[in-house]
This record gives structure tokens, C-alpha cells and sequence, in this order.
């Protein structure tokens, strides 16, 4: 068959072609090896490949067994790398592929020390052109992975270590990746092995939209966290490491315009992890459970900062928190639950927690030397952290939440430290960790159980448990620790203690107000400004003295600097009840059932000591001064008031006055009774200079009781108080002084004036049998310009006393206690009416005799020059009998006993005269009952042997009795010193005859009458001014009463019923020449 030439040109054309494409069938695998093996020449690498599979029908291509290495020693190995192509038109600018598989291939990836990276030993480059490889799409249907091994290599660049690790992935894969479409999404899923570490991870992507998202799951187990170090040197990390076990959904969201947000929720167990921020913030942990949800805003376009939010539960073991080193937080367990929100801002961190969380010995440090420890720790509430990343900029951490917290334990410096075994806070608090120290800021309610509060110089405070609500403010600074508060304090007990100088104790304590603490390494100063109140107070200063209440109130400011010494300095006003001062080195307290001081108290410095000063007002009720040697007061009062008590030093003392109820002075120790008791006494501008000058401008007691006892070791209490009776009776006499002349004069008193007035006296002898009881009544004594300072001074004194029932001593005199050569004085006294029974005891003990009846009246008169006595005692006895002793006699004189001598000299009249001189000293005088009882007898006898037994004595009585039968017996008045209301001597036999009658006539009846005269007025200067007026007016009228009643008792005191005598109304003359005198009415037969 012959062909045309048309068509053997076809034939031809077809067979070239055929040629053409078997050529290329069979060459095509050639060609890609060759291809494939100049490019990586070119790039560097030396390649092999051992066999190339090459299917252009179906697009298939397969590369086997293919290996390649640079001179570095980086490359690959591939068992199986197989492409599937797509023929899409070549018009579209599309490169699709169906599948891609890698198998059993390994895989070098490598940064270089000049930041380059080289994969499979081939560098990759940034950049490229903008327009996507112009215009160029890329699809991936189906990609598979096994056996890949991805081994990463980086050198040590600048302070990040050398990196060394392989990922191994296996039956990984990804589907449907296709460029050009933005809504395109990736199904991935993955299974990396990083040594004994695996990363399980499905779920999908969309990568090339606007907005890049991807949500997938990620399971890890034991995976080592070093891997992530790459990512985490971007993140600012310069060590993350541990083992990971983690269970996750992750959802992320890029935009270029907003940034990127991922949320991550699961579980995650962290062992042995660390973390460590570039600015020095480190985190560590032996284990760590999380469980719960974090969202992470990051990346943010608008300049924001980052965010990291959480809610969950996070569990640690061994928590160690460090910041830069200044400041940190150990644990050995915590528990989280809440939710948090961390800021990344270019300054620093700043987190804040909402929340429950405990732990176990926590520990949290600021600088070398402050330190908070709790064995156990509890938070619920909101905690907000900031950490700076500057240099010198501070940290702050502040909390609105309930705490409670075991075995709490905080140091600072300056010794400062504070362990409570128990506490609860409930309130807000903010802590700012500065270069300087850190600052603790507090507002709200702590209440804690036993604590015990230590600073510098000794000072500590112990309480069994107490209870804070208020704000306080603490700086712990290298040079002092500082703390200020402003609130309420109740406690149980509580103790403060500076060292051995100062304790401060009480029970139930309240405390309301400001306090400002500074302690540093030298000393603590702490103010306060409020009130007080505690029960069984106690302040206790070992080298002064101890103060004890049951309660105390106080309202004011008060401060304490302990350092060497310990100054303190209060004012305001303090209340306590049963309230004690005792003084260190002295047996004396000062107790008061309630007191209240107004003013200022302080203790300061004054070179090695320290100066007391007080400035203020006392006001006291059952107030007394205690004798603690004899447990018994110097001076009580039911209430006194003290007006500007003043002490400058304890050699300047003084005091504008003192208003007293209920004064009580030298209190008995085994009875009720004191030596004085008074219902009022006034004391005005007293002064104490050296501890030694005394000195008191008035002294009024009024309503005055007096009890005075005597026994057998002086004068009782008086006695026990100056330690002894009074001076021996047969001591030396003044002029034998041991000290001469230069000696130290010892303490001097100085008193302008002084009134005693009272209702009575009493005074008890139990020295002698029977015992001498003598009571006094309507006391009035006044003593002026007394200075024992003056050697020269003479002090002038006035005395009324009414003795028994119808007793009166009057007297009045000078005296000088502190004369150049002894005691120097001149005194006048004039006794009525005193019963003589009981006085037996003193009769008894001089000439063993007792007294039956009798009553005394004299005048004495006694002068003393440089303690020399020079006196006279002129004494009328009435009545007087001896009792009878069984026969008893007792020789006076000449042979002649007691009784016989008494029959002798008692008369009609029964009166007994005598005289007798007190000579001798102070210290010893010339004087005894034996010689007076003598005197009384002797005198007695010459009157008898001179006058009533003699010829011209019984004319005289004969004359006498004459007289007698031709006048009334009351037509004689009784005439009286001016002034004076005391019977005299010359008056005495009269009134003892219209006793004598009285008694034998029972039937008569006396009226007497008082008259005072203007004459009176010289004599009533004694206590009044010396001109007449109105209120010597009255005077003279009460001394008319006085006269009627003293003739009235002088009867009485005889055995005439006092029924019997009527006193009329008082008469005031008005005649210059008038006598003062009581004149007599008698009635009956």
C-alpha cells in the first residue's frame, strides 16, 4: 500500500513524538535526580539519591533512600518521600498536590552563630516577593509524616545556652491546605515524640485568611519543657525546664490588626519545673497540678499590654518565687483556686487574683533581712501583684480578703519580729517591696491568739490573745522599722516589757487611738494618742517603783523612748480603781480604792539619770499613804482632792492644795482606829526642796478625832511608825550632841499655820495597871510660824480641850524646837475639873496605890531655855480618896503612911493644896507621880500642922464659919481670867464648900449665869482680832456659855447631880468696868 506524503508525514511526526515522549518516560527519573542533586550541590550539600520514581500520566513522584550533608555535618536522610501533583491549567498560576508523604526520614535543623537557619543543610532566608510569588497558589490535599525526625541545632549565642534536640513525628498528618482560598481549613493532626516525651495534638487550622484560628487538642506526656526554649527566648524567658503532662483545648485567633488570643483549657501537671525571666523573676516548683481554663491576650497592635487570664485550680509542691532577688515566695505546699489576670506591660508584671489559697510553711522575703513565715496559711479574697522590671522601681502586692494563718513568724531589722502561733485578718493590705525596705499597709480586723512582739533594746510585747481592727502602716527599713496605727485594740492580757526597766501588764485591754512605733538598733520610741482602759494593771519600773490597778481608764498622749534609758512622757487623764504606788527601796505605798490625775507626767533624760516631772491635778477617794513595814497608813482619807500637784525633779515638790473628807492620820495595825481621824482637813501650798525641806503654808483639821495609846514599847502606833518610843528618860542631855554644831542638821519642816478643831480625844495607857483611859472632847488647836529650819524661830501655839465629863485644859505658849542650844520655850496651861480614877494606873505604878475619887484643878506654868526646864505646877485635888487595898499602907514622910497623911490634911472642905517645880531637860525632866502624890501630902501637912490644927488656925475657922451663917452662899460670884473660862485657884475652896453643901442637901437646886465683859477682848486675841465688833460680839457671848458651863462641870465633877444645875442664857456687858465672873441662883431649902 502506498502511502501519500501527507500522511507518511503524519506517521513520521507520531513517530517522533513517540520517540520524544518515550524519551521522556525514560529519562524523566534521570533528569529529577540529576536536578535534585545540583540544586542541593548548589546550596552546599552533598547529596545521593538511590532510586526516583517519575509518573508524568498521573504526577506522581517518589524519591527513595535519598541522603545529603554539608561540610558542617547538617543534612538529611529520606527512606521515602512521595509527591502526588495535580495538573491544574498553567494559566491559573496554581500548584496543586494530592498527597505528600516523608517516611522514616531524618531531618537537621540548624541556626547558625550569625542567626541563620539552615534546614536539610540548605539556608533559608526571609523576605520574598509582596505579591505572593506572584500570584502563585498552593494546594495540599493529603499530607503524611512518619518516622520524621527533626533534629534542631543551635551554638550558644550571647547568654542563651546551646540548644540540641530532636522531635520525632509519627502517622502525622494534615489535609485540604489550599492557599487561595481565606475560609480554607486544615485538619491536623500529630503525634511528636522529644526523647521520653510525647505531644499528641489534633484539630484544625485556618491559616490564610485575615484572621489566623485554629482549635485543636494537645495531649503531652512527660515532656520536657527545654524543648519550648526557642519560643520561650522570644517570649523573654531565659530558662524554662521541667516535665510536662497536659490534657488541653486550645482555641487561637491572630489578626495583624488586634493581635493574637488564645484560650487554653484542661489540665497540666508540671514536675520539676523552672522558670526564669531575663529581669531576674524565677519560679520554681517540684510539682504542679493546673486544672481549669487561661486565655491569653498577647500581641496586641494597639500597644496595649498583654493580658493572661486564668480560672482554675493550680496545686504546687516546693514553690520557690524569686524577684530579682529582693523579694520572694517558698512554699513547701499551696493551693490555688480562682481566677487571675497577669499584664505584661513594658515596666513590669502586674497580676491580680480572685480567690482561695492555701499553703504550708510559706516564706516570704524582702532584701536580706525580712522575712514572713506561716506554718500554714489560708486566703480567700482578691490579691492584686505588681512587679516592676526597672531597676530601683518598687513592688507592690495588695489584698481585700479573710486570712488565717498558723505559726506566724515575721523579722525585720533592728531586731524586730513578731510569732503568733494563731491569726485571722479580715480586711485589705497593701505591701510595697522598695530599694529601702518594704512598706506594709493594713485596714481591717486581725484578731490573734498568742503573740509575742520583740524589737530593739529589750523591748517585747506578749499577748495570750488579742484582737486589731483599724489601719496600720510598717516600713521595715535597714535603719529602723517603723510602724503607725490608727484603731482599736482589745486584748485578753497583755505584756510590755524594755529590758529589765520597764514591764507594763494588764488584763482586758482596750485600747482606742494612734500609735507611732520606731525601732532601730540603738533604741524604740513609741507615741500613742487615745484612750485605755485594762484590768489588773500594772507598771513596774525596778529602779523607781511599781504602780498596780485593778482597772485603769486613760484619755490622752503618751510616749515611750527606750534606749539607753527609758524616757517616757504622758499627758492626759487617768481613772483607776484600787490603785497602788509603792517606791522602790522605801517601805512606803500609796493606795487609793479610786484616783484620778489630770496633767503631764514625764521621766527624762538628765545626764545618767532620769528627771521626773509632774504637772497636774489628783483627785482620790479611800486614798492613803502606806507604812509596808508595818502594813499600816501613814495618812488615809475617804476623798482627797489635790489642786496642781508639781514636781520638778524629786528635789522640787509642790502642791497648790488639798481638799480631804474623811482624813485619817498614823492608822493603827491590828484595829480601826488612827491616831487622828478628821472629817475635813485642808492643806494649802505645801513644798518639798531636797527631799529634806518641808514647808506648808496652812493646815486645817476639822471635826478632828484623836486616839493616843501607850504600852509597854512606847507610844503604841506613833511608836511602831518612828520606829520606837519616845527619847529614853535618862538619855544625854542637848549639849552632848554627837555631830557638834556642824552636824548635818537633817530635814526641817516650816509651817505658817495649823488648826486642829474635833469633838474628841481619847488616850489609853496600857503600860500600867489598871489601864489609863482618858477621853477629851471640843479640841481647839492652833499653831503658827513654825520653822525648824530657824534656829531662832518661835512658834506660837493655842490649846483648848475639854478632859472627861467635866474636864477643861486650857494653854498657850511659845515654842522653838530647833533653839541654837536645845529646845527653848514658855508655855501656860490651866487644867479644871479633871477626874482623878482614872489616873490610878500611874498612882498604882509610882507608889502601888490606887485612886478611889477626886478631882484635880491647876495652873501650870513652865519655861525652857536652851532645853533647860524651869516650871511650876500649883494643883488643888478635891475629894481625893485612895482606894482600899486590904490594909495596904504606904509610907509618905517622917514615919507617917498614905492614909494617916490624907486624914490629916483633909478638911471640912476636902481640898488638898500644893505646889511643885519641873526642872531638868526635855530629855529628862525633874518630875514623877511619887514626887507629886509627896509634894501633895507634905504640902497638905504644913498646912494642917500650920493652919487647922494651930490656935490661929481655929480662930480662923471659927471666923469663917461666922461669915458663913451671915451671907448666902450665893451671893459670891466667881470671877475668871480675861478671856479665859477656867476656874481659879482662889476660887476653888469656894466653889468646894457649895459642892460640900450641895451634897448634904440633896433638895438644892443651882441656877448659874455666864457674863463676858468688854474687858474680855485682850484676852480673846488668842483666837479673834482684838477689836470689839460684830463677831467678837458673838465670841463674847459663847465665852459667857463657856463660864456658866465650866462652873456647871467644876460642880458636876464633885458629885453634884448635873440635874440639878440649870445654866441660864449667856449675859454681854456692856460696862468697862464690869468683872467677868458667873453669878449664882440657889432654890430649895
Amino acid at each position: 500500500m502506498t502511502l501519500t506524503r501527507g500522511l507518511r508525514r503524519i506517521l513520521y511526526a507520531l513517530a517522533a513524538l513517540a520517540v520524544v515522549i518515550a524519551a521522556v518516560i525514560i529519562g524523566a527519573p534521570h533528569a529529577a535526580r540529576a536536578l535534585t542533586i545540583h540544586y542541593l550541590s548548589t546550596q552546599g550539600v552533598t547529596a545521593t539519591i538511590d532510586a526516583v520514581d517519575v509518573n508524568l500520566f498521573t504526577g506522581r513522584i517518589e524519591y527513595r533512600n535519598a541522603r545529603g550533608e554539608t561540610d558542617a555535618g547538617d543534612g538529611f536522610e529520606i527512606g521515602r518521600l512521595a509527591v502526588s501533583i495535580d495538573y491544574p491549567p498553567l494559566l491559573s498560576k496554581r500548584i496543586s498536590l494530592s498527597r505528600f508523604a516523608l517516611e522514616e526520614a531524618t531531618i537537621d535543623i540548624r541556626r547558625t552563630a550569625d542567626n541563620n537557619l539552615r534546614v536539610a543543610g540548605v539556608p533559608v532566608t526571609g523576605g520574598g516577593s509582596s505579591d505572593g510569588g506572584g500570584g502563585w497558589g498552593f494546594a495540599l490535599h493529603r499530607l503524611t509524616v512518619d518516622g520524621l525526625a527533626l533534629h534542631y541545632r543551635q551554638p550558644e549565642i550571647g547568654d542563651q545556652p546551646a540548644i540540641d534536640r530532636e522531635i520525632v513525628f509519627d502517622q502525622s498528618g494534615a489535609r485540604d491546605l489550599v492557599t487561595w482560598q481565606t475560609d480554607n481549613t486544615v485538619s491536623v493532626d500529630a503525634d511528636m515524640t522529644v526523647g521520653e516525651g510525647r505531644i499528641g495534638l489534633e484539630g484544625r487550622v485556618v491559616p490564610f485568611g485575615d484572621e489566623l484560628s485554629a482549635q485543636f487538642e494537645i495531649e503531652t506526656n512527660a515532656l520536657r519543657l527545654e524543648l519550648l526554649s526557642p519560643v520561650a527566648r522570644r517570649g523573654g524567658l531565659k530558662t524554662f525546664t521541667g516535665r510536662l503532662d497536659a490534657e488541653q483545648r486550645v482555641d487561637l485567633r491572630y489578626r495583624a490588626d488586634s493581635g493574637l488570643d488564645m484560650d487554653v483549657e484542661g489540665e497540666a501537671e508540671w514536675r520539676d519545673s523552672r522558670l526564669a525571666l531575663g529581669d531576674g523573676v524565677t519560679a520554681a516548683s517540684r510539682q504542679a497540678d493546673w486544672s481549669g481554663r487561661v486565655t491569653m491576650r498577647l500581641m496586641r497592635a494597639d500597644g496595649e499590654p498583654g493580658s493572661i487570664e486564668t480560672d482554675g485550680r493550680l496545686d504546687t509542691a516546693d514553690l520557690d518565687l524569686q524577684a530579682g532577688g529582693s523579694s520572694g515566695l517558698e512554699a513547701d505546699s499551696a493551693h490555688w483556686q480562682g481566677s487571675t489576670r497577669t499584664t505584661l506591660t513594658a515596666d513590669g508584671i502586674r497580676a491580680g487574683l480572685d480567690g482561695t489559697l492555701s499553703g504550708q510553711n510559706m516564706s516570704l522575703t524582702s532584701g536580706s533581712d525580712t522575712r514572713l513565715h506561716a506554718d500554714r496559711f489560708d486566703s480567700r479574697g482578691t490579691t492584686r501583684i505588681d512587679i516592676a522590671t526597672a531597676e530601683g522601681a518598687p513592688g507592690r502586692i495588695t489584698t481585700d480578703s479573710a486570712l488565717d494563718a498558723t505559726g506566724l513568724d515575721i523579722r525585720g531589722p533592728a531586731g524586730f519580729s513578731l510569732r503568733q502561733p494563731q491569726a485571722h485578718w479580715q480586711g485589705t493590705s497593701t505591701t510595697t517591696f522598695a530599694a529601702a525596705g518594704p512598706r506594709i499597709e493594713t485596714d481591717g480586723r486581725l484578731t490573734a491568739g498568742e503573740s509575742t512582739l520583740s524589737a530593739s533594746g529589750g523591748t517585747r510585747f506578749e499577748s495570750p490573745g488579742f484582737e486589731w481592727q483599724g489601719t496600720t502602716a510598717t516600713t521595715l527599713a535597714a535603719e529602723a522599722t517603723t510602724v503607725d496605727s490608727d484603731g482599736r485594740l482589745q486584748a485578753e492580757a497583755l505584756t510590755l516589757a524594755v529590758g529589765d526597766s520597764l514591764t507594763i501588764d494588764g488584763t482586758n485591754l482596750d485600747w482606742q487611738g494612734t500609735t507611732h512605733t520606731v525601732a532601730d538598733g540603738a533604741a524604740t520610741r513609741i507615741e500613742t494618742d487615745g484612750t485605755l482602759s485594762s484590768a489588773d494593771f500594772a507598771f513596774r519600773v525596778p529602779e523607781s517603783g511599781d504602780f498596780t490597778a485593778d482597772t485603769l481608764e486613760w484619755h490622752g498622749d503618751f510616749s515611750l523612748d527606750m534606749a539607753a534609758l527609758t524616757a517616757r512622757r504622758a499627758r492626759g487623764r487617768v481613772i483607776a480603781s484600787e490603785a497602788r504606788t509603792s517606791i522602790a527601796g522605801a517601805d512606803l505605798a500609796i493606795t487609793s480604792q479610786r484616783i484620778v490625775f489630770n496633767g503631764e507626767y514625764a521621766e527624762q533624760p538628765a545626764g545618767d539619770t532620769l528627771r521626773l516631772s509632774v504637772d497636774g491635778d489628783v483627785d482620790g477617794h479611800e486614798f492613803a499613804v502606806m507604812n509596808t513595814a508595818i502594813d499600816a497608813a501613814w495618812v488615809s482619807m475617804l476623798q482627797g482632792y489635790a489642786k496642781h500637784l508639781s514636781i520638778d525633779g524629786l528635789d522640787d515638790i509642790a502642791l497648790e492644795s488639798l481638799e480631804t473628807s474623811g482624813l485619817r492620820l498614823l492608822g493603827d495595825t491590828n484595829t480601826d482606829v488612827a491616831v487622828l481621824e478628821a472629817v475635813t482637813g485642808t492643806a494649802r501650798r505645801f513644798r518639798l526642796t531636797d527631799l529634806r525641806h518641808y514647808r506648808l503654808a496652812d493646815l486645817d483639821i476639822a471635826d478632828a478625832d484623836i486616839h493616843l495609846r501607850r504600852d509597854g514599847g512606847g507610844m503604841g502606833v506613833i511608836s511602831e511608825f518612828f520606829g520606837g518610843g519616845a527619847s529614853d528618860a535618862t538619855g544625854g542631855t542637848n549639849g552632848d550632841s554627837e555631830g557638834g554644831a556642824d552636824s548635818d542638821p537633817g530635814s526641817t519642816f516650816a509651817l505658817d499655820h495649823l488648826g486642829v478643831s474635833g469633838p474628841r480625844i481619847q488616850f489609853h495607857d496600857v503600860s500600867v495597871t489598871p489601864d489609863v483611859a482618858l477621853n477629851g472632847a471640843n479640841i481647839n488647836f492652833v499653831l503658827e510660824n513654825l520653822d525648824t529650819g530657824q534656829t531662832d524661830n518661835r512658834a506660837e501655839y493655842r490649846l483648848a480641850l475639854d478632859v472627861g465629863a467635866y474636864g477643861h485644859l486650857d494653854s498657850r505658849g511659845e515654842v522653838s524646837p530647833m533653839g541654837r542650844g536645845g529646845l527653848d520655850m514658855e508655855a501656860d496651861a490651866w487644867l479644871r475639873s479633871l477626874a482623878l480614877p482614872p489616873l490610878s494606873g500611874y498612882m498604882n505604878a509610882a507608889l502601888g496605890r490606887r485612886i478611889a475619887g477626886g478631882v484635880a484643878d491647876g495652873t501650870l506654868s513652865i519655861d525652857a531655855t536652851n532645853g533647860e526646864l524651869d516650871g511650876n505646877l500649883d494643883t488643888t485635888l478635891a475629894n481625893f480618896r485612895l482606894a482600899d487595898d486590904g490594909g495596904q499602907a504606904t509610907e509618905i514622910a517622917f514615919g507617917i503612911n498614905m492614909d494617916t497623911a490624907l486624914a490629916l490634911v483633909r478638911g471640912q472642905d476636902d481640898l488638898i493644896n500644893f505646889e511643885t517645880a519641873i526642872l531638868g531637860d526635855v530629855s529628862n525632866p525633874y518630875f514623877s507621880i511619887r514626887n507629886l502624890v509627896r509634894e501633895a501630902i507634905l504640902a497638905g501637912l504644913r498646912t494642917a500642922l500650920t493652919s487647922d490644927y494651930s490656935p490661929v488656925g481655929l480662930l480662923n475657922r471659927a471666923k469663917n464659919a461666922m461669915m458663913d451663917l451671915t451671907r448666902s452662899l450665893a451671893s459670891r460670884p466667881v470671877i475668871f481670867v480675861s478671856g479665859k473660862h477656867y476656874v481659879q485657884s482662889e476660887d476653888r475652896l469656894y466653889l468646894a464648900r457649895l459642892a460640900q453643901a450641895m451634897r448634904e442637901d440633896t433638895s438644892i437646886e443651882l441656877t448659874v449665869t455666864g457674863h463676858a465683859v468688854p474687858g474680855d477682848r485682850d484676852g480673846m486675841a488668842l483666837f479673834h482680832g482684838e477689836e470689839v465688833d460684830v463677831q467678837n460680839a458673838l465670841d463674847l457671848r459663847e465665852l459667857a456659855r463657856l463660864r456658866g458651863e465650866a462652873v456647871r462641870d467644876y460642880l458636876a465633877a464633885r458629885n453634884v447631880n448635873p440635874d440639878r444645875i440649870t445654866t441660864r442664857e449667856p449675859v454681854v456687858e456692856r460696862s468697862e468696868a464690869a468683872r467677868p465672873r458667873a453669878t449664882f441662883t440657889i432654890s430649895g431649902n
